[in-house]
């Protein structure tokens, strides 16, 4: 599992690597430099000849840069640096890696192809061949409020630029830590970013500048790099190979998990079938769907696998209170009940959501009109006796916390932590990316799906999946970042037969199995 880092937990990582561990921080700059110029090269070849500006602030960033500057010389690169504020201002490491190519550039030795250009005015840039690759080592972590003067100018020519652009750390102008863009920030093809990801990278405007991650090992010790205070985390493939259920060679329907699936309402049966469908799909043995009884004839034409049961139900043809008892028994028969996908907020079936929770321990996961239901009695989520899994996307988290859903999507990680650590839930908070935060105040982001999967229906597959799993494993983490990170590959999938354009939930649904595949031993 991969630490993400805020800039302040990077800060302390090289702090620590410095004085813990005696590592020089040059070597870090070294280091780092290294691992960019690898990178370069695996992605764009050989690079005699080519033309690469790199764009230098005056900080650590910089110092990454100049010391870039000399393996590209090296590599007989056409290397311009542009010095984007007063070599004056440098200091440390920076000011050590800029005297030595300096002392480059006046040896009489040297080949002419580095110089050091000391911008004043962008327009000087225009006087030298284009670049055939950009460096943005300008900020990093480094910046603080609205960018102005040349550093803005030099950002706005790197964006308008035909050159595929490289940042070094974090493209400059977006914030490390919450992915907030400033009034201007580098759109960069590829980011190189150091030890660990950057939270900013991952959230808000991060993956819309970011370009392809790339994360250099500056060869800080591998278990600090585990062991640092961070508490979020970046889900990849062996997170899922290590979860994934197993299944004894005499399984049989019952001891794969059994589900009961409390949904839908009239026009809103399609809910209620992709939910209970993609239990199925998770690898669940028996899925029963509890459904309004006038419905139950349209959910046996829709469903054949899943089992229905009609329900008592008002005359609005949602679930009933006389339909408590019934639910009651398939709820202690399941291993997991899933409630809420179009299962409405009739009065009625409000009521029978809240005595659910006041009557039962069994283990939920809660969804939809399932949330909405109870965003005036959430302490009924809190004082619950068993375990829970809630699956909210912005608006419904706001209407249980009365936070905005811009709030709740720019800090999306400190709300789902502070928020399952108070409601002793497992939170499953959907948006792109996916959160998921334990009770622990563990967060982890999602590192699959795609734009595709903005569409009616994709939430109650995820349920689906999220129940599925939680039946089988018997752990609401595990579940939950098996769902999460299944669903969202399944929709990447998905996508490159349907584009992001015509993908639909059932497209989601269907290719569920291929991404279980993937991680399932022949």
């Amino acid at each position: 599992m991969i630490k993400v880092l805020t800039n302040e937990e990077m800060r302390e990582l090289d702090l620590i690597a410095s004085r813990d561990y005696t590592i020089p921080s040059i070597i870090l700059m070294e280091n780092a430099s290294i691992e960019v110029y690898n990178f370069i090269v695996e992605h764009y070849g050989n690079l005699e000849n080519k033309n690469i500006f790199i764009f230098a602030g005056k900080g650590n960033n910089a110092g990454d840069g100049f010391a870039l500057a000399r393996k590209l010389y090296n590599s007989m690169a056409n290397v311009f640096v542009f010095s984007v504020y007063d070599p004056n201002e440098l200091s440390g490491d920076a000011l050590t890696n800029f005297n030595i190519l300096l002392a480059i550039c006046n040896d009489k030795l040297k080949a002419n192809h580095l110089d050091i250009v000391y911008l004043n005015d962008i327009e000087e840039v225009f006087g030298y061949a284009e670049p055939d690759l950009i460096v943005d080592a300008i900020f990093g972590i480094g910046v603080k409020g609205e960018i102005h003067g040349l550093a803005k100018d030099v950002i706005q020519y790197c964006n308008k630029s035909n050159s595929p652009t490289i940042a070094i750390d974090i493209p400059s102008g977006l914030n490390g830590t919450t992915g907030e863009k400033c009034n201007v920030a580098i759109s960069a093809d590829m980011t190189v970013t150091m030890a660990l990801p950057k939270r900013g990278l991952l959230i808000n405007e991060g993956p819309n500048l970011v370009g392809k991650l790339e994360v250099a090992d500056i060869s800080i010790p591998q278990h600090h790099l585990f062991n640092n205070r961070s508490r979020t985390f970046l889900l990849n493939d062996e997170d899922i190979k290590v979860r994934m259920p197993k299944r004894s060679y005499d399984s049989h329907k019952y001891s794969a998990g059994k589900i009961f699936v409390l949904a839908g309402s009239v026009g809103l049966t399609g809910a209620a079938a992709l939910a209970s469908e993609a239990a199925l799909y998770s690898g669940s043995g028996a899925v029963i769907l509890g459904i309004p009884e006038s419905l139950n004839s349209i959910m046996e034409e829709k469903l054949t696998e899943v089992m229905t049961l009609p329900l008592p139900e008002t005359s609005e043809k949602t679930i009933s209170a006389k339909a408590l008892e019934k639910i009651m028994q398939q709820i202690n028969w399941s291993d997991v009940t899933l409630i809420g996908p179009g299962l409405s907020q009739n009065k009625e079936t409000k009521m029978v959501v809240k005595e659910i929770l006041s009557q039962s321990s069994k283990p939920l996961v809660i969804d939809a009109d399932g949330l909405n239901n109870l965003q005036t009695d959430i302490e009924l989520i809190r004082n619950y006796k068993g375990e829970i899994i809630i699956t909210p996307h912005y608006g419904e988290l706001s209407r249980l916390t009365n936070k905005t859903t811009s709030e709740i999507a720019l800090n999306r990680i400190s709300i789902a932590r502070e928020f399952a650590k108070e409601q002793n839930v497992t939170l499953v908070l959907k948006g792109a990316p996916t959160v998921i935060s334990d009770k622990n105040g563990n967060v982890y982001i999602n590192s699959t799906g795609n734009s595709g999967m903005a569409t009616a229906g994709s939430g109650d597959v995820l349920a689906g999946l999220t129940a599925g799993f939680f039946a089988q494993l018997n752990n609401p983490i595990n579940a939950s970042i098996l769902s999460v990170f299944l669903h969202g590959l399944a929709g990447d999938i998905a996508k490159e037969e349907k584009t992001i354009y015509s993908l639909i939930a059932k497209d989601i649904l269907k290719n569920i199995h291929i991404a279980i595949k993937r991680f399932v031993a022949e």
